[in-house]
């Protein structure tokens, strides 16, 4: 209710008939014996009707005008950072606040000012000194809002608060999943493998019972303990299997549960209207329970800063600066496995459902926006993104996330010969991953046949250039002189 638009204006009109009702009270009850009183209206039946009526018109031709102007300021710069901002943007509270201060004065103003009677009228002269005076102390409010309307909504078109409110959203989702210590596992994220469980593989080479979604849209949150209640046979069912999971589009009449052993009188009654309280669906994605959304965000404000059109390193890497911040964050956090084990009835079911894994958030946080800085030439995002990829690499000790830092790294060092006009800079990314290597070159067996691997590639591409010795002696972990290698040679010789 909290986040519906109409929520907070609705609340301030519905104040405003209140309140009008204790003032006009008072004017009826106490109106002989307020006329002296200082500060409040003293003027007749044409001067309140002419406060009152300026104070309605004022309010919603400025609430309209200023909210126009705001949604085209809005709708360009959703154009330069995500369109998705505007979902940020039409939440905020503020917004919303000075929306409903501003309809509760245009209300407020047209319920008294149908209560002002002028002489010859039926019931006499009348008028509302205090629900005037009220109007009037509105009306001064609304001037104070509107400042504040104006600088609030300067404020939030900054990158700086568009790149926090996602951000901030995205931590609150990273703070859902189960702390891990310091070691960051990742083996509980692995694909289902059927090597080491021949008789699940063997089960699910038969035929399922197949539930359909009844519905399409995203998937905003799944709760699988409900859906497996809904489906699982007592003492039968050995195996669920779920193709998709929070942040994925469905479209109606797709295959969203397969349950193995199949039963020959197939699904229980009422099991898919009971699925469906425990698959939610909405017509956009939602940070709450999906962190690749957050960093999908990130990424496409990248990506606009990046392109050529827009040319703006700087926004690209204050975004990059968040998703490093949320990489690291995941350093403490276990990621929700692929295949898991539920008990449903004291019975023990395994699930197979696809979530992200650790590989799955560095390639959205890196592989789309590296290959456009490539193709712009921004050099400097690319060293910022190997500043980035070693801190995170630190900050994750798993070895599986530090093979998948890695890869982004070494992907950075081999594509710098070919894509970048100017050698130098290409030795400046490849030196700079080459000490990311040497850094984490012994830290886990795996990882360390990996880095040697590609070093060799990397030497293989700077061999016979005129950066060659550099290339070596960095690899090597040795300190390289300051004067370059064709120096060097010339020396030698």
């Amino acid at each position: 209710m909290w986040s519906s638009f109409w929520f907070v204006p609705a609340v301030f009109v519905l104040t405003s008939i209140g309140l009008f009702g204790i003032t006009h009270r008072l004017d009826v009850l106490l109106s002989a014996d307020l006329s002296n009183v200082p500060l409040l209206f003293s003027g007749g039946p044409s001067a309140a009707s002419d406060v009152l009526s300026a104070i309605a018109g004022s309010s919603i031709t400025v609430v309209g005008t200023a909210f126009s102007l705001t949604i085209v300021t809005f709708t360009l710069a959703s154009g330069q950072y995500t369109p998705r901002m505007l979902k940020h943007l039409s939440a905020d509270r503020g917004l919303r606040v000075v929306l409903g201060a501003y309809l509760a004065t245009f209300v407020y103003a047209l319920l008294a000012l149908r209560t002002v009677r002028f002489s010859g009228s039926s019931g006499g002269e009348f008028v509302p000194l205090v629900s005037t005076a009220v109007a009037f102390f509105i009306a001064l409010v609304c001037v104070a809002l509107l400042i504040y309307f104006i600088y609030h909504v300067i404020n939030l078109i900054q990158p700086s608060a568009i790149f926090h409110q996602i951000y901030a959203e995205t931590m609150n989702a990273l703070s859902r999943l189960p702390d891990s210590g310091t070691n960051g596992g990742e083996s509980d994220s692995s694909r289902f493998d059927p090597t080491k469980n021949p008789e699940l593989n063997l089960l699910r080479s038969e035929a399922p019972d197949i539930l359909k979604a009844g519905q399409s849209g995203y998937i905003q949150h799944l709760e699988i303990e409900v859906i497996l209640k809904a489906v699982c046979s007592a003492g039968r069912t050995r195996l669920v299997e779920l193709p998709y999971v929070v942040g994925d589009f469905v479209p109606e009449g797709v295959e969203i549960v397969r349950v193995w052993p199949a039963c020959k009188t197939g699904f229980n009654d009422g099991a898919e209207e009971k699925v469906r309280k425990g698959v939610i669906f909405g017509k956009e994605r939602t940070i709450e329970r999906d962190i690749t959304f957050g960093l999908r965000q990130l990424a496409d404000i990248s990506l606009k800063g990046l392109s050529p059109s827009t040319n703006d390193p700087t926004t690209a890497m204050q975004a990059l600066d968040r998703t490093e911040g949320a990489l690291i964050k995941l350093g403490v956090k276990d990621l929700p496995g692929r295949t898991q084990i539920h008990k449903v009835n004291d019975a023990e079911i395994t699930v197979l459902i696809d979530n992200p894994t650790f590989e799955d958030f560095t390639e959205l946080s890196f592989d789309q926006s590296r290959r456009a800085a490539f193709s712009t030439g921004q050099v400097i995002y690319l060293k910022r993104s190997l500043e980035a990829i070693e801190r995170a690499m630190d900050a994750n000790h798993a070895p599986q996330r530090r093979l998948a830092l890695w890869r982004r790294a070494f992907s950075v060092a081999y594509n710098a010969p070919s894509q970048l006009p100017d050698r130098r800079d290409a030795l400046t990314l490849t030196l700079q991953s080459l000490r990311i290597a040497r850094k984490f070159r012994d830290s886990d067996p795996e990882l360390s046949r990996s880095i040697e691997n590609d070093l060799k590639e990397i030497l293989a591409l700077w061999g016979n250039s005129t950066f060659e010795d550099r290339v070596r002696e960095a690899v090597s972990g040795l300190p390289h002189p300051p004067a370059s290698g064709l120096s060097q040679r010339a020396a030698s010789s």
